[in-house]
């Protein structure tokens, strides 16, 4: 792995999660590049293509046939970018992303597939391509369709024909068309045969020479090719699209970079693309010059060793490696029933043999990009120096925080000073005696990165500093940001830094309809996003306080726990793709909702949940509003993977501090061996909101807040054990 304190000038981006690039990122993981590596997927979840039919036909679980590229990427020590590439500009050197800014490289690299030609007619029909969305579509839990069309007879169309009838079974309708006079138009009359046979065989129904001119909702209209028939119909009320491929959006985008007559980006024998400096493209998204190669999965796979050599040799300034295409591959074509076929050369096998062998290549490919689970007792392996943790798991711990206060002298004569209550922001009274004067609500809230991506950290900064506001039942109006650059590596990396950083931080904030009005800059060790919100009560509306639970009331908790147990996995590259974008998700939404829904449901006493955890924060609460609160573990709603991180003994940098907050709860026996403790002190990062409301209004509350997507659950009551500040049940 690439040292901590190894910093390169050169910027190496990697566009996509293809074939060729999973290559990359397991080769860079044992030796890393003499760049900065940043990775660019909308989707951490690379879908292997050659698996794909066998997880229709039920042969492989559709997880078997994904590759983890976000876990590839912190292996890699890459920052990862979890958003769509939209256009490259070769002359600035940048690739442009949605919703952010864009990224420059020295050297780059696309391999993000191609997709399906548009479907014509007002018909539905399943794209096969990207093959991703194929896969993510499809739910082997749905019922069998009365009928199915497969358009597109080459090896992916069949193969997938095949599938679809070991899925659905024999009463099912299957109907194969291709345009072309047979199937398998570009191998062999021979091979051609001996799989329209075997589709036969299958009770596959086939039909050749026919185009499909529209796909309407129950069937589907083909005439002959080539003449002017009329259109005759096929029934299918479900319909595969499989025929042929077109050029990525990203690709049509990009009109400075060359490309084919088809408008795929042209690459030359260095698998370089044509007249831009420093930028690679491999697989389905390119077309090699001179030699225009098949849309096959193959060809990526066999692309990655030359890529990663040129893209080596780029970053040193070095003469590149010609790619040199085989003239003819392998095809192994599953027939769904533990059965395959083999072509190559016009040779042409059948058997449970080519089935077992074809598995056992795919699976190899796979787990070669598969990296081992976490230990099963990571604390105990790391030792006893753990890397530190960002986010609000950075944060001082309460102790130290309370003592530090405590030592402060009293303020001058005629200054206020709120310190001592603790709510999640300040009440400062506005210097008017006007009845109708709002009040005015202040906070500031920042942390060190828990990410390379200097956006997520100014979103997620964001998203945390407005929540103290929320969490006073006030809306946020202005805000100030102060953010600290890295000062290691050139001027340009330093500018983008903050670039994205602030425009993170405008993301939410425009969508919260706040104005950022000015800020402060510095360089240093790391990147630091602080902000300083100032929102407004309006006259007459209370503040929704730590002090304001009341017995009887029922604890309603928004957003689920275990942002610092995830937040510490990823650093290490422990948290898979789906667990990545459940937990990106939930650190860059707000409570805005679920603050007004709180309020419309006569919330009383209400804050966030973050550094101090669950339990600090209730401890808080409990000792504000003189009352008892009774939590049930079980209730308590949890982030996917934080679980099963914490089972293995995940922990964040602030966890130990938190952990002594438990000396002051009551834990009922049959809970203190409960694998849920240790997350209701993990510190929370962009966390949701803890609020008592009366239990009249406990079923229309979490209606609204399920409506509005938030996650939600009733997690305990407030009694009048004042004593028992926090009782924890099963």
């Amino acid at each position: 792995m690439q040292s901590a304190d190894e910093v390169h000038d050169a910027e190496l981006v990697l566009v996509g999660g293809g074939h060729a690039h999973v290559q990359l990122l397991r080769s860079f993981a044992m030796r890393p590049p003499a760049a900065r590596l940043t990775v660019i997927v909308d989707d951490p979840r690379a879908v292997y293509s050659g698996m794909v039919p066998g997880v229709v036909a039920g042969l492989y679980a559709p997880h078997e046939a994904i590759i983890d590229v976000g876990r590839l990427a912190r292996a890699a020590g890459a920052r990862l970018i979890l958003a769509p590439a939209t256009r490259i500009d070769p002359a600035g050197k940048r690739v442009h992303v949605a919703g952010r800014p864009p990224v420059r490289y020295d050297v780059a690299s696309v391999n993000v597939g191609s997709r399906s030609p548009p479907v014509p007619g007002p018909g539905r029909a399943v794209a096969t391509r990207p093959i991703a969305d194929l896969i993510r579509r499809f739910d082997p839990s749905r019922p069998a369709p009365s009928s199915l069309a497969i358009i597109g007879g080459g090896a992916g169309g069949v193969e997938l024909a095949f599938a679809a009838r070991a899925r659905y079974g024999a009463d099912v309708p299957i109907t194969l068309i291709e345009g072309s006079e047979r199937v398998l138009p570009s191998r062999s009359s021979r091979a051609s045969a001996r799989v329209r046979a075997a589709l036969k065989r299958h009770r596959v129904t086939v039909r050749t020479g026919v185009l499909v001119t529209s796909v309407n909702e129950h069937n589907v209209e083909v005439s002959p090719a080539g003449t002017d028939a009329d259109a005759t119909r096929i029934d299918a009320s479900a319909v595969l699209w499989a025929a042929g491929a077109h050029p990525p959006a990203l690709a049509s985008a990009s009109e400075e970079l060359a490309h084919d007559a088809r408008g795929f980006l042209q690459v030359d024998r260095f698998l370089r693309c044509e007249g831009a400096d420093g930028l690679f493209a491999a697989g389905d998204c390119a077309s090699l010059a001179g030699a225009p190669l098949p849309k096959a999965g193959v060809y990526a796979v066999r692309q990655g060793p030359t890529l990663e050599t040129n893209v080596r040799l780029a970053l040193l300034g070095r003469p590149l490696t010609p790619y040199r295409p085989q003239r003819d591959f392998l095809t192994l074509i599953g027939t769904g029933d533990g059965s395959a076929i083999a072509l190559k050369w016009g040779w042409v096998a059948e058997g449970r043999w080519v089935w077992r062998l074809k598995d056992r290549i795919d699976r190899r490919f796979v787990q070669r990009f598969t990296l081992v689970d976490p230990p099963s007792d990571i604390a105990a392996i790391e030792g006893a120096d753990p890397m530190a943790c960002g986010g609000c798991a950075a944060k001082l711990g309460a102790t130290e925080l309370e003592r530090a206060l405590a030592s402060l002298p009293e303020p001058p004569e005629g200054l206020a000073s709120d310190l001592a209550r603790g709510d999640d922001a300040a009440i400062v009274s506005a210097p008017t005696s006007a009845e109708d004067a709002p009040q005015h609500v202040v906070s500031v809230d920042g942390f060190r990165a828990f990410d390379d991506d200097a956006f997520l950290v100014g979103e997620v900064a964001a998203v945390n500093a407005v929540s103290d506001i929320y969490a006073m039942g006030a809306q946020p109006r202005y805000a100030v940001a102060a953010v600290t650059v890295p000062s290691e590596g050139p001027l340009a990396r330093r500018e983008e830094t903050l670039a994205h950083a602030m425009a993170g931080i405008r993301r939410v904030l425009d969508d919260a309809q706040v104005g950022l009005v000015g800020g402060h800059t510095t360089v240093g060790p790391e990147l630091f996003v602080a902000l300083t919100v100032e929102g407004t009560l309006a006259a007459g509306t209370t503040a929704l306080t730590k002090a304001g639970l009341l017995v009887g009331q029922q604890l309603i908790l928004t957003k689920a726990l275990g942002t610092g147990v995830l937040l510490a996995a990823d650093m290490r590259g422990y948290v898979s793709a789906h667990e990545l974008l459940a937990l990106r998700e939930h650190l860059s939404s707000t409570n805005r909702e679920a603050a007004k829904i709180a309020r419309h449901a006569h919330a009383t006493g209400l804050t966030d949940v973050t550094g101090f955890g669950f339990v600090g924060h209730a401890l808080e609460m409990a000792a504000a509003s003189s009352v008892g609160l009774s939590v049930s573990l079980s209730a308590v709603p949890l982030l996917p993977g934080a679980q099963r991180l914490s089972d293995r003994g995940m922990r964040s940098t602030l966890y130990q501090d938190n952990v002594r907050q438990l000396r002051a709860v009551s834990v009922l026996p049959e809970a203190q061996a409960d694998p849920r403790l240790p997350l209701l002190v993990d510190p929370q990062t962009a966390g949701g909101l803890l609020f008592g409301v009366d239990p009249s209004a406990v079923t229309p509350c979490l209606q609204a807040l399920q409506s509005a997507g938030v996650t939600c659950a009733v997690v305990g009551d407030v009694t009048e054990d004042a004593h028992l500040p926090l009782t924890l049940t099963p």
